[in-house]
């Protein structure tokens, strides 16, 4: 990061636990918040999810909102316009060529979200209960209702007791499935999926997050796959 022309990241808080002491140790004057360097993905789109002041205290929530935007590939197209730019400025020596690969990117991309289009609209108005609340931007691009979270407190397992007042409470409630990320503990989930009887769907969250993801692309694709299983 000494060496680097740019940061760039999730932003909203998303990096706090470590990304402000790596920028600090660095002492790189030119990749700090505010400088051209420094660009967080989450500030280029409306956000989700900004909470009230009130509850900033409990548990793992995020005073910017969602941090999460990658998940809406709407919003992800005016993060690689807001990068682009930035990399142009930047380096203006090769502008063109960033300027070619966002053609191509977006080409791809908007491409797949029209192969898609037929079982995205399948999957509007479906009721979900989550685990976290990782899920916001592809719920908003959806059209899907998340109906509640696992966790009675951001970023906190939940207890038994948790588990049973939120049983109790979805019974008489319509939902269509359970979802979590692959990389979730499913233990809570799995007890609920088989207490109300619903299919439980682990999404891989990002590129990597299962064998079927290699890229953005990819990663709408086997999402939305899974949820119109």
């Amino acid at each position: 990061m000494r060496r680097a022309d740019l940061v760039f990241c999730s932003g909203a808080e998303l990096e706090q636990g470590w990304l402000p002491l790596l920028l600090r140790s660095a002492g790189n004057k030119k990749v700090m918040p505010g400088q051209s360097g420094y660009l967080e993905a989450a500030l280029q789109v409306q956000r989700l999810d900004i909470p009230d002041v009130a509850i900033l205290t409990v548990g793992d929530v995020h005073s910017q909102g969602n941090p999460h935007v990658h998940l809406d590939p709407n919003r992800l197209l005016k993060v690689v316009d807001a990068l682009v730019q930035r990399l142009s400025a930047i380096d203006p020596d090769h502008a063109i060529s960033y300027q070619q690969s966002q053609r191509e990117f977006n080409h791809k991309l908007r491409q797949r979200m029209t192969e898609m289009q037929q079982i995205v609209q399948s999957l509007k108005g479906k009721k979900v209960v989550v685990y976290h609340d990782t899920w916001s931007y592809l719920w908003d691009w959806l059209g899907i209702s998340q109906v509640a979270t696992i966790e009675a407190t951001p970023g906190l397992p939940p207890s038994a007791g948790d588990l049973k007042k939120l049983l109790q409470r979805l019974q008489n409630q319509p939902v269509d499935m359970i979802v979590i990320s692959t990389y979730q503990n499913e233990r809570a989930a799995k007890w609920l999926a088989g207490k109300l009887n619903k299919p439980l769907i682990k999404l891989p969250y990002t590129v990597g997050g299962d064998a079927h993801v290699t890229d953005l692309a990819g990663l709408y694709q086997q999402t939305v796959k899974l949820l119109s299983l």
